[in-house]
């Protein structure tokens, strides 16, 4: 509304949910472990499912996302290797052609997807090539507790000494320091 000109409906946009859940998320006390555990019960859960329904057409594109992510790694191109990383495990959720778990689940996956961002981002080995491959050749196989699995040890990592300390610093610390690092807005 505006005194003296009317009222005026805004244009919908798709990034208010994902705006809304970052500000509840980076107002929260929850650690990167806490989403971690969140996102490996989802994204396992989804990946048996995917295996069971996707299709050859999903996987191709998400194997073209995941060659794209590794390209970026290669050539230190880290809001690339971010985006297709992000795309790739998207696609899980795109395999399932469920149109309204995706609109659901969509920006939930863009948000958390800052807890998978190595701790030491210009390391190529902290972005696990490779460690993707079981993933697709259970979604490949159709088989859902290869792919539970693979995510399962996909994942593995987070529970490394390596990882201690990152797995519980703040959410927020985490949120932040990603996006200076990709120089994203806050």
């Amino acid at each position: 509304m505006r005194h003296g000109h009317g009222i005026f409906v805004a244009q919908p946009r798709d990034d208010v949910l994902t705006n809304a859940l970052a500000l509840r998320m980076q107002r929260s006390e929850l650690t990167v472990g806490d989403v971690l555990d969140a996102r490996v019960s989802l994204e396992s859960a989804l990946a048996a499912e995917a295996a069971r329904t996707g299709d050859p057409d999903s996987f191709a594109l998400m194997h073209g996302h995941l060659s794209g992510f590794e390209q970026a790694v290669r050539d230190a191109d880290w809001p690339t290797a971010n985006r297709e990383h992000l795309d790739f495990h998207l696609g899980i959720i795109k395999a399932l052609r469920l149109p309204a778990l995706e609109m659901v689940i969509e920006p939930l996956q863009e948000y958390i997807i800052v807890s998978s961002i190595p701790t030491e981002p210009e390391s190529q080995e902290r972005w696990g090539l490779g460690s993707h491959d079981a993933i697709m050749a259970a979604l490949h196989a159709g088989d859902a507790e290869a792919a539970r699995t693979a995510i399962l040890d996909h994942f593995a990592y987070t529970r490394s000494q390596r990882y201690a300390e990152h797995v519980k610093r703040s959410f927020r610390e985490a949120r932040t320091a990603v996006a200076e690092h990709l120089g994203e807005p806050r």
